[in-house]
């Protein structure tokens, strides 16, 4: 008995996107107690937990993309001359993205 190539790809998807969903789950729960005792201001921490809500959210959008893009080129719907660019293009923009905070004042 053979594994399908999509139900692989869906199955490889879904464990991603749960293992990022954990990690952002367990991080935001660590940080929720030390996040303002002493670490800064609270504006600038603030900012860095939606950033990390930002990142968390952008890579499952990614996964979702890729998954659909790989699933239609499993079962023949795209050829891989068509899918294969869009997927370099969001694996591209994924990790292209840095983790820089996007708050632009100046006044520190």
């Amino acid at each position: 008995m053979s594994i399908s190539t999509t139900l692989f790809i869906l199955i490889i998807s879904g464990i991603c996107s749960l293992l990022i969903i954990f990690f952002g789950i367990y991080s935001l729960s660590i940080s929720k107690d030390n996040i303002f005792t002493g670490s800064g201001k609270p504006e600038k921490m603030a900012s860095m937990v939606l950033e990390s809500i930002y990142l968390m959210a952008k890579n499952l959008v990614g996964i979702f993309i890729i998954t659909s893009i790989l699933v239609t080129i499993s079962e023949k719907l795209i050829s891989n001359e068509q899918g294969l660019p869009i997927v370099t293009l969001v694996v591209g923009y994924l990790l292209g993205k840095d983790f820089a905070p996007t708050n632009n004042n100046k006044s520190e």
